[in-house]
């Protein structure tokens, strides 16, 4: 059941609170943030520092938390999840509203936000945040929603990942991804997965 909840988290990705005081820019004219570059910089960090990750799978019903040591390949495929946040494609270049400069009203980091286009379709990746401070180098914390919907089944998801600076470098720290489903005749499941690095 377990193993079933975090794929119901999954297979919508595979298949495809701030204050807005900075004016829009055009995305077609700007290159998205490259998550990409930044994942593959954090798998070799963290293989280099022998990491591993501690998993907290909670629903509504039981909680199971465990510890895993980690190769580069498992690190490769645990953290393949967040490729979808990668959005530097062609044919998404005015997918997205950028706004930067935007102001978090709950610390003093800076964000740089990217929001789907009310009209369009082509991604389920609605919405996407990254919160540094004073450049975005000193990235802090990245926040994303994903939703999909068909006729038989409903998601949305809430991506939140934190980092720390360690000798002038990002390193991911932790990260959860919380997620809601509902499927034609079954009550609707909710389910919230953390993972912490240990090193």
């Amino acid at each position: 059941m377990r193993n079933a909840s975090l794929f119901l988290i999954l297979a919508p990705l595979l298949l495809v609170g701030c204050s807005e005081t900075a004016k829009p820019t055009e995305a077609s004219k700007l290159t998205y943030y490259h998550v990409d570059s930044l994942l593959d910089a954090q798998i070799q960090y963290l293989v280099s520092q022998g990491a591993q990750l501690q998993k907290t799978n909670s629903t509504d019903e039981e909680s199971e938390e465990v510890l895993m040591k980690m190769d580069s390949m498992q690190w490769v495929s645990a953290l393949s999840i967040f490729r979808v946040l990668d959005i530097n494609n062609p044919s998404l270049k005015d997918a997205y509203t950028v706004r930067d400069q935007l102001k978090d009203s709950a610390s003093n980091l800076t964000i740089l936000h990217y929001q789907l286009k009310e009209d369009d379709d082509r991604q389920h990746l609605k919405a996407l945040s990254f919160y540094y401070l004073n450049s975005i180098q000193n990235l802090k914390r990245i926040v994303a929603k994903t939703s999909f919907q068909s006729t038989i089944y409903n998601s949305s998801n809430l991506f939140e990942i934190t980092f720390d600076q360690s000798q002038k470098q990002t390193v991911l720290k932790s990260y959860t991804i919380s997620a809601a489903q509902k499927t034609m005749f079954r009550d609707s499941v909710k389910t919230v997965v953390d993972f912490e690095i240990i090193n």
